[in-house]
């Protein structure tokens, strides 16, 4: 398959591309979409959400939101494969981390729809379609998962919520610990 049967693919048919994508683990291609998609959905995000909730210089905040996307990109797979050996999950980060990238190619449609939503003046357009998105989005995840760590969809489901529920118990450790220190010796 070429970049245009996999980017197709992983919309009509993701479980068969995924699995393509662990074998042949295109990085390169996966870190390509993700350059495109990452600054325009943080461009598009600008105009659709109101000027209060941007909280300083556009341009800070929007490279700001670009950097930090592009570490979770490459943080988000580790998360997945940690959890995933918990069941017994093989470990094929870059298959995974190229899968995730690929995935990310619906955050087009959120694009798509966010700029027909400020076309329409209507913003419930957009945060209906980005729900949608979303759960789209966790389902391609999670067959990603599937594939790459070879583990059954209940396993896989399991590791998508369980890192999230991990990654917020970290941050809240992360949080409440040296507050509750600090509380501790005041």
């Amino acid at each position: 398959m070429d970049i245009i049967d996999l980017l197709i693919g992983v919309i009509t048919s993701p479980q068969a591309t995924f699995k393509e994508i662990s074998q042949k683990k295109p990085i390169i291609w996966a870190i390509l979409i993700n350059l495109i998609i990452i600054p325009l959905n943080s461009l598009v995000s600008f105009h659709t959400t109101p000027e209060t909730y941007h909280g300083g210089s556009q341009s800070i905040v929007a490279a700001m939101s670009i950097f930090f996307t592009f570490i979770v990109l490459f943080l988000t797979p580790l998360l997945y494969l940690l959890v995933a050996k918990l069941f017994g999950g093989q470990w094929n980060y870059w298959g995974l981390f190229s899968a995730i990238g690929f995935a990310n190619i619906i955050n087009l449609f959120i694009v798509f729809f966010a700029l027909l939503a400020v076309l329409l003046e209507n913003q419930i357009f957009i945060y209906l379609f980005t729900v949608i998105s979303f759960f789209w989005l966790s389902v391609l995840y999670i067959f990603a998962i599937r594939e790459n760590a070879e583990i059954s969809t209940g396993k896989a489901v399991a590791t998508y919520i369980l890192s999230y529920i991990a990654l917020i118990v970290g941050l809240v450790a992360i949080i409440a610990i040296p507050a509750f220190l600090i509380f501790m010796f005041i």
